[in-house]
């Protein structure tokens, strides 16, 4: 996205969780394309601009 973040809403349009910012550290992103849920809730996210896939776990609270 433009704004470099993840961020993911309920079927309602809700808000649920937003994070990351433009950088190359781990959680920022620059460019991110393409986002996939893998096993056991795994999140993979294309970083492309930093040329790497960052992997996220949503966990419940």
């Amino acid at each position: 996205t433009g704004n470099h973040r993840f961020t993911v809403f309920s079927k309602e349009g809700i808000l649920l969780l937003s994070f990351g910012a433009q950088g190359v550290g781990i959680g920022s992103f620059s460019e991110p394309r393409d986002i996939s849920v893998g096993p056991a809730g795994k999140i993979y996210m294309a970083d492309t601009g930093n040329h790497r896939i960052q992997m996220f776990r949503m966990e419940k609270k």
